[in-house]
């Protein structure tokens, strides 16, 4: 919880206002969580700078938060180092949850919105489908095909199906949105878009204003790649291909871990006690 402190005010005289950002946290911390929770109050007289200090000393991985404070925050989308989850809620949230819908193209941002796609249905039990607006010539479909089925195979995601929406390109947008309306409720996930001088491209910002469902827009941090899902993607393939390697690497950890526990054991409480009497 951020908690903006007027200007004029020191942060070191600013302890008042803890109390009441405490307690914004009494209900979330009633509610049953299947992973560890943290939760972490900040004064400051700057919220973008301390959103970027808590992404940066936290090492946080992804950052959600609510898309319009998100969209006309440059100064946020240009510094922060971490992926970012801008959430735009539908009025039937509750209900759209058991059904999710991945909008793909053929960015990385979309690459990434399949990955929290298939982790999400997983963690909610969620069916999961694939929708593309088509524009291109068959043969660029193909290779775009070619790369998801990829992306999914990496991922481990098996038997989703995928809708083709033929369109003209110039009304391939008003064919999309028609049909994210005219679906039962679910959970639209689509990428920022592959644009370069904007954050978020303008038929994402389309599809966010003329749908009624919630909407996760993606955005894929380069600097967040380079440090962790690259190298990983880049390594993993190699290893699972060479299990001889692998194992050995496994069994040099337990012999380092064996090692380590001889030269230093540990002593259990009664010997403690024992040699204490003595």
């Amino acid at each position: 919880n951020i908690v903006t402190i007027p200007t004029q005010l020191p942060l070191t005289e600013a302890q008042k206002f803890t109390n009441p950002a405490m307690r914004s946290f009494d209900d979330l911390k009633k509610e049953s969580w299947s992973i560890p929770c943290r939760y972490l109050i900040r004064l400051t007289h700057d919220t973008t700078e301390a959103i970027l200090a808590t992404v940066e000393q936290q090492g946080v991985n992804l950052l959600i938060m609510d898309f319009h404070s998100l969209k006309n925050n440059r100064k946020l989308l240009s510094l922060t180092t971490c992926d970012i989850m801008g959430v735009h809620m539908g009025q039937n949230f509750d209900n759209e949850l058991s059904n999710i819908v991945v909008s793909y193209d053929k960015g990385r941002h979309s690459n990434m919105g399949l990955e929290i796609s298939d982790i999400l249905a997983k963690s909610l039990d969620s069916k999961i489908r694939i929708v593309r607006g088509i524009t291109g010539s068959p043969e660029e479909e193909r290779d775009i095909l070619a790369k998801l089925n990829e992306r999914m195979f990496d991922l481990d995601i098996k038997k989703i199906p995928i809708h083709r929406i033929s369109s003209r390109k110039e009304n391939v947008m008003r064919d999309l949105v028609e049909h994210f309306n005219s679906t039962i409720p679910e959970i639209i996930i689509l990428g920022a878009g592959n644009q370069s001088d904007q954050a978020f491209s303008p038929k994402t910002m389309e599809i966010i204003e003329k749908t009624k469902t919630t909407v996760f827009v993606i955005r894929d941090s380069r600097l967040s790649s380079i440090q962790t899902r690259y190298f990983w993607d880049k390594i993993a393939p190699r290893i699972r291909e060479n299990k001889f390697a692998y194992r050995m690497y496994l069994d040099l950890l337990r012999l380092i871990y064996f090692i380590r526990a001889k030269s230093h054991p540990i002593e259990s409480d009664d010997d403690y006690f024992i040699s204490k009497r003595r």
